[in-house]
């Protein structure tokens, strides 16, 4: 799990770790040997493990998308939305 800085601030190493995770959201061969996929409870190259990653970041998207609002620009959270849509997944 990620730990917040004091300041509650987002470590930038996991935010590209999260971005490189998103651009690569259908290669599960890439996913599988993420090191977020260790994070999600999997091992090292295993599917089960990128198939989770993959899992959770769609819900963590999703989430995100049912909170978001004009007015949620200004939180520090909204980096973790502006690198969702910053994304492939979200282009056309």
């Amino acid at each position: 799990m990620v730990s917040e800085a004091d300041d509650g601030a987002i470590p930038e190493s996991f935010v590209e770790q999260v971005k490189n995770a998103l651009e690569h959201l259908y290669d599960l061969s890439h996913l599988q040997r993420h090191p977020l996929a260790r994070e999600a409870g999997g091992a090292p190259n295993d599917e089960a493990g990128g198939l989770r990653l993959r899992r959770e970041l769609m819900q963590a998207v999703e989430r995100l998308a049912a909170q978001h609002s004009p007015a949620s620009r200004a939180t520090p959270r909204s980096r973790a939305w502006q690198t969702c849509c910053g994304c492939t997944i979200w282009r056309a």
